[in-house]
């Protein structure tokens, strides 16, 4: 290998996705309390895009892409056989030539496959491409790690590390008011158990499970959903569905930091019934505030939980049980679990974690 690197503590990321979920400002701050420069950068939009890039940075010793849409749809959404495997073949020069500069590659796996609705083949295809040819690779948890070496057919090897999900600690301000006068204001009383479900509005996120076991049940619960709709027909089709039933209270666009705040002092459970994730800031975010979760059993490859801190279900008749039998003080109580759970992944530890993983790619 040769090429023109000369600082070993310079960092570009990509793509820029700080608008919106505080993670990787956290990570950047965590990784650069260690002495490393961090820039971020998005997807130049033409072919070696990433070598591109990497020539206006100035002496970048580590590349380090996280979220990988943006930069493999015009291979998956290839309309012939012989373009796709000509785009793929492209994609992976473009990394083979961005570490024939000295540039070492570190792609962290948020996602098994990608929300967007690749051809599933295809997209396998490339993630096992990409796993293939880069200089390391990050997983939040062991789960996620075998998870994804199985679904991609490639063994974990020396170039695997794990670093947790850091916390939202300090990240949100607090409640604008006392929760019971927020309660009141939301015209909820004592004995309504507050179930609340936010973030990007997406089909993935299962939503209507929960709106459709809140209709069916008689329990005094109340349903908030809350988050900006990216698909204005799944939204269509949650209003449809939650129509006519005061309990379940749709709100589709944007949630600021204060109302998020306020949101989560009122709720007593956080549900997120996804369907297919490695990793999720909403679950660390009811966590940190010491909130009990709702989740499906799928959701068990989460390496952050605690079994102690979730209501775990397995189809929607269990779920509709479960939201039949939720009880205010219990929930606090599982509440409580997670966020002793949540103060475990600090950002000082994500940080070390986070430099072993460059120079193990470093070192190779």
């Amino acid at each position: 290998m040769f090429g023109f690197r000369s600082g070993d503590l310079n960092v570009v990321m990509v793509p820029d996705y700080r608008g919106g979920n505080p993670y990787l400002g956290l990570l950047i701050a965590a990784i650069e309390s260690r002495g490393w420069k961090v820039t971020v950068a998005n997807y130049p939009s033409r072919y070696l895009a990433l070598t591109r890039l990497l020539l206006t940075h100035r002496n970048p010793s580590i590349l380090h892409i996280h979220w990988i849409t943006g930069l493999i749809a015009a291979v998956a959404w290839s309309t012939r056989p012989w373009v796709f495997r000509l785009k793929l073949f492209l994609l992976i020069l473009d990394i083979r030539l961005v570490q024939l500069l000295g540039i070492k590659v570190v792609w962290t796996i948020h996602n098994r496959l990608a929300h967007e609705g690749f051809d599933v083949g295809r997209e396998k295809r490339i993630r096992a491409a990409l796993f293939a040819t880069v200089d390391g690779i990050i997983t939040h948890g062991r789960n996620a790690e075998m998870a994804v070496s199985e679904l991609y057919g490639k063994p974990i090897d020396a170039r695997c590390s794990i670093v947790p999900h850091g916390n939202y600690s300090g990240c949100y301000p607090p409640p604008s008011a006392d929760p019971v006068i927020l309660r009141e204001k939301l015209d909820l009383d004592a004995q309504t158990v507050v179930i609340f479900s936010f973030g990007m509005i997406c089909p993935y996120k299962g939503l209507e499970r929960i709106i459709k076991a809140v209709k069916q049940s008689s329990a005094p619960v109340c349903l908030l959903v809350a988050g900006q709709a990216q698909d204005k027909a799944y939204a269509a089709q949650l209003a449809e569905l939650a129509n006519g039933d005061e309990r379940i209270r749709l709100s589709f666009g944007f949630l600021s930091d204060q109302a998020l705040a306020d949101r989560l002092s009122v709720a007593d459970v956080v549900a997120c019934p996804f369907t297919a994730t490695l990793t999720s800031g909403s679950v660390l975010l009811a966590m940190t505030t010491g909130k009990a979760l709702l989740l499906p059993r799928a959701a068990e490859i989460l390496d952050c939980l605690d079994p102690r801190g979730v209501i775990f279900f397995n189809d929607d008749k269990e779920l509709l049980d479960s939201v039949s039998r939720l009880d205010r003080g219990q929930l606090a109580a599982i509440g409580d679990q997670n966020r002793e759970r949540a103060a475990t992944f600090n950002w000082e530890k994500v940080g070390q974690l986070t430099e072993a993983a460059y120079e193990r790619a470093l070192s190779r």
